[in-house]
């Protein structure tokens, strides 16, 4: 087997590459949305965050984006809910968020 090892220079590649795996697995699995019944989720952000949805933009398969936020501005939760309202999954969350001046009819 060290034979092997030693002739064959691909295993430093492959072990580079599971270690790639290994070091960004969890930040792949962190990514995932995680859902659950929209009143819940609800409930969950107002009384644990105190973050109340104050943005919603529908979509054209009905599904609503949602944007929930502190009054301050302190955290943010971003999520999107099913076209029947029964669920949600939440896909963004962050913190010091600020509202930017009103720039309507002043260019991009």
């Amino acid at each position: 087997m060290k034979e092997f090892l030693r002739f064959w220079p691909g295993w430093i590649v492959l072990a580079a590459m599971l270690a790639m795996l290994w070091w960004t697995w969890p930040a792949a699995a962190q990514q995932q949305p995680q859902c659950a019944p929209t009143r819940d989720l609800e409930r969950i952000l107002r009384d644990r965050y105190q973050e109340f949805p104050w943005w919603i933009g529908l979509a054209g398969d009905g599904s609503a984006l949602v944007l929930a936020s502190r009054a301050d501005g302190a955290t943010w939760t971003m999520y999107v809910r099913r076209p029947d309202g029964q669920m949600a999954c939440v896909i963004a969350t962050g913190q010091d968020g600020r509202k930017l001046p009103d720039r309507q009819g002043k260019g991009a």
